[in-house]
C-alpha cells in the first residue's frame, strides 16, 4: 500500500523548523518608554480614586457607576469653585468706592462738577456739560442721602431707583443728550440745568 505522504509527513518537516534556534530564543523585552511610565503612573493613579469610590458606593457598584459618581463629584466642585468666584467678584464690586471715569474724571464735588459743566458749556461741548450736570446731580444726590453715588449708574437707573417726579424731567433729557445722536444741544442743556435747581 502507498504511504499517504512518500516523503514523509510535512507536520514533522515544520516541527523541526520550529526547533531550530532562530525560533526558539526569546527576544528581550522592551524598555518602556517614558509615555508608557506616564499612562501606568496615571492608571494606577485612577485606579486608586475609582478604587475608593467603589468602596464608599458598596462592592456591587459597577465600572459606569463610578465613573458617573466620579463625573458628579469634579462637576459639583468646578460648580463650587465658579460660585466662589463669583461671590468674590462680586464682593469686591459691591466694596470698591465709586470713582468718576472718562475725560470728565476728577472733580469730587457737587461745585467741581457744576464748574466743570459751565467750562464745556462756554466751549459749545454740549454732551460734556451734559455728563457733568449729571455727575453734579448724583452727587447732590449723595450728599442728600437719596441715592449712593456711582459713576457707572445711567440717569434712567437713577429715575428708576428714584421715582421721583421732579427728577424724572432730568433724567429723560439726560439720557438723550448723552447717549442718542445730535442730541446733546444748547437747549436740551438749558432744561437740565432748569431742572437741576429744583432738585433736593
Amino acid at each position: 500500500m502507498t504511504p499517504a505522504w512518500p516523503n514523509g509527513d510535512p507536520r514533522d518537516v515544520a516541527r523541526a523548523i520550529l526547533a531550530a534556534p532562530p525560533y526558539t530564543t526569546v527576544a528581550p523585552a522592551a524598555r518602556p518608554s517614558l509615555l508608557d511610565v506616564i499612562e501606568a503612573a496615571i492608571g494606577r493613579r485612577l485606579h486608586q480614586v475609582f478604587g475608593a469610590i467603589g468602596h464608599l458606593l458598596g462592592a456591587e457598584a459597577s465600572h459606569a457607576t463610578l465613573f458617573g459618581a466620579s463625573l458628579v463629584v469634579v462637576i459639583v466642585l468646578l460648580i463650587a469653585f465658579a460660585g466662589m468666584r463669583l461671590a468674590d467678584a462680586w464682593a469686591r464690586r459691591r466694596t470698591a468706592p465709586s470713582q468718576p471715569r472718562g475725560p470728565l474724571a476728577g472733580a469730587a464735588s457737587e461745585v467741581d462738577w457744576l464748574a466743570r459743566a459751565a467750562a464745556a458749556a462756554a466751549e459749545e461741548r454740549w454732551r460734556d456739560a451734559a455728563t457733568a450736570l449729571v455727575h453734579a446731580a448724583f452727587v447732590a444726590l449723595d450728599a442728600s442721602g437719596r441715592l449712593p453715588y456711582d459713576a457707572a449708574r445711567t440717569p434712567a437707573e437713577a429715575r428708576r431707583a428714584l421715582t421721583d417726579p421732579v427728577f424724572d424731567g432730568f433724567a429723560r433729557d439726560a439720557d438723550l443728550a448723552l447717549f442718542a445722536p445730535a442730541a446733546a444741544t444748547r437747549e436740551r442743556f438749558e432744561r437740565m440745568r432748569a431742572a437741576f435747581g429744583h432738585l433736593a
